[in-house]
């Protein structure tokens, strides 16, 4: 059956396959239903790990692989429509998706919606899509907003990544190193387009605080930023720090740490790079070292990334995912005549991949237990919850409909100064396992603790029993000095004075000098006075 469908805002449509003309008449075969699925995402911009380029390519894969098996949805056809969430400036547009995705709506009629990727596209469309009572699978949508599934996001389904899963790997690492009291953020963020960081900090924002007690701050910073502010905005507030931001600002911030003293094994930094922007040497994955510039702050900075674990999704390690991208990089440059890299942008792609797939098997089951395609919230249930085999490996959709997330943590060879995979964590079993014969090496070879011995304003009581403060030491060596001049100014003058007084007594004769003699009392006593010129 040949399906007609209209092209509107730049769709791209997809229809079953017919017999050419020059065919051999063929009996006549039972009608063929369609499922038509609604495509939002950006159209060109290739800085998005979504952007149709990059995935279109696995839509047309996860489709092809849907109709080839005719026990999957048998009688149904699945196909796609395209529209674009760029504004004309090609950056995502929070008007240009939602006008998209109502365009297809009423051309299409279409069964279920793919994307959108950014947050602010998202957004609208999802709320849209719960109105008109139909299925959103995206692997994009990272934000915290899309956790809450109780209302206007209670369609939607992510088979990628989500930032409340990039949150529980922190509490995870705070367990793990009894970090419980204090975290820091530091995140660039202009409030422009997707901001990428700011919904990545909220994510540790919103989770670390479930750890009891642990109180986390936040310091936001933009382009030109005072570094130096920066410094002495971590130094009062945290010791253990995530970063978001690009990987040159990380590195200026690095090396501005490591000139105040900050990276010698007091603090520790997690940057958050999920896409792993900052490792990628000629080819992925080939961490090399993103220190190194060739500038004269190359040793400075080595010294300061020492103090620095990095922090990306984990790239799938099943058999299907190397063949997969290899097919994918096959069509991308046959059908969008895109020459697509390595890299973990590929495996958003892949988790599109696998959403169709999940969506197909969920219309499936849905089928099978007598339902019906059209019910939106029937086949959303059946994708919620549950565990799926796909290209990118086993992958876990929890009870809130989100996937669960698998994390690397990188850290540096000091020898080598090259960056490694020292740690995974699995999002399912909530498990940091490192990786054999490695380790985080911090500096001064000891965890950091996540705040001073007495605290960041020296609050400690028990710090003022065991030592003094500044202004207090300063007041007792003071008291010491004027004791000391006290006592000394009165051996003085206690001196001085009794000189003084044996000075005054000079005047007064010995009595042996002026006692009388015998003779001269028997002379006195004789009535003479006695001469030297008597007989």
């Amino acid at each position: 059956m040949l399906a007609v469908l209209a092209v509107l805002c730049g769709a791209v449509t997809a229809v079953a396959t017919t017999v050419p003309p020059t065919a051999p008449p063929t009996a006549p075969t039972a009608p063929t239903a369609a499922l038509t699925l609604a495509v939002v995402l950006p159209e060109r911009n290739l800085t998005y790990p979504w952007a149709w380029p990059r995935v279109g390519p696995a839509v047309r894969l996860a489709t092809a692989a849907v109709n080839s098996r005719p026990d999957l949805l048998p009688g149904v056809t699945l196909g796609w429509v395209f529209g674009s969430s760029e504004d004309r400036h090609g950056v995502c547009s929070e008007m240009a998706a939602p006008l998209a995705a109502v365009d297809l709506r009423l051309a299409h009629h279409p069964d279920a919606f793919l994307g959108p990727g950014c947050v602010y596209t998202a957004a609208p469309v999802a709320r849209f899509t719960n109105h008109w009572g139909l299925p959103l699978v995206t692997a994009g949508a990272e934000a915290h907003g899309f956790d809450d599934k109780q209302e206007q996001f209670g369609l939607t389904t992510r088979a990628g990544p989500s930032h409340r899963k990039l949150g529980e790997l922190g509490v995870q690492l705070h367990r793990r190193f009894n970090w419980t009291r204090r975290a820091l953020l530091v995140y660039w963020d202009e409030k422009v387009d997707d901001r990428p960081y700011f919904f990545a900090a909220e994510g540790l924002y919103v989770q670390l605080p479930t750890l009891s007690n642990l109180s986390v701050l936040d310091v936001v910073f933009r382009d030109g930023g005072n570094f130096s502010f920066i410094i002495q905005e971590i130094k009062q507030k945290g010791r253990i720090i995530y970063v978001c931001c690009a990987p040159e600002t990380l590195r200026e911030l690095m090396v501005a740490a490591g000139r105040e003293g900050l990276t010698r094994g007091d603090y520790a930094f997690f940057y958050i790079d999920i896409f792993g922007a900052s490792l990628q040497g000629t080819h992925f994955p080939e961490p090399q070292r993103p220190w190194k510039r060739g500038d004269r702050h190359d040793a400075s900075a080595r010294q300061a990334f020492e103090a620095v674990t990095i922090i990306t999704y984990k790239e799938p390690e099943n058999p299907e995912y190397r063949p997969f991208l290899a097919r994918l990089k096959e069509e991308a440059r046959a059908h969008f005549n895109f020459s697509m890299k390595d890299g973990l942008m590929n495996f958003i792609a892949a988790a599109f991949h696998d959403g169709v797939l999940l969506y197909a098997q969920a219309v499936h089951e849905t089928l099978a237990r007598g339902g019906s395609a059209a019910n939106a919230a029937a086949v959303t249930r059946q994708m919620w919850n549950r565990s799926f085999y796909g290209v990118t490996g086993f992958l876990k959709i929890d009870e809130n409909g989100d996937r669960e997330s698998d994390y690397s943590l990188w850290d540096m060879d000091p020898a080598r100064g090259d960056f490694q995979i020292v740690a995974n964590y699995n999002g399912t079993t909530k498990k940091i396992q490192m990786v054999p014969g490695r380790e985080i090496r911090w500096p001064g070879n000891v965890v950091p603790s996540d705040v001073p011995p007495c605290g960041f304003d020296n609050s400690d009581p028990l710090c003022h029993r065991a030592s003094l403060s500044t202004l207090e030491v300063l007041s007792l060596v003071v008291s010491l000095i004027l004791l000391a001049i006290t006592i000394t100014s009165f051996f003085i003058y206690r001196k001085l004075q009794l000189e003084k007084e044996l000075a005054a007594e000079l005047w007064r004769v010995r009595w042996e000098d002026v006692q009388m003699s015998s003779l001269e009392k028997h002379l006195r006593s004789a009535g003479k006075k006695p001469s030297m010129e008597s007989p």
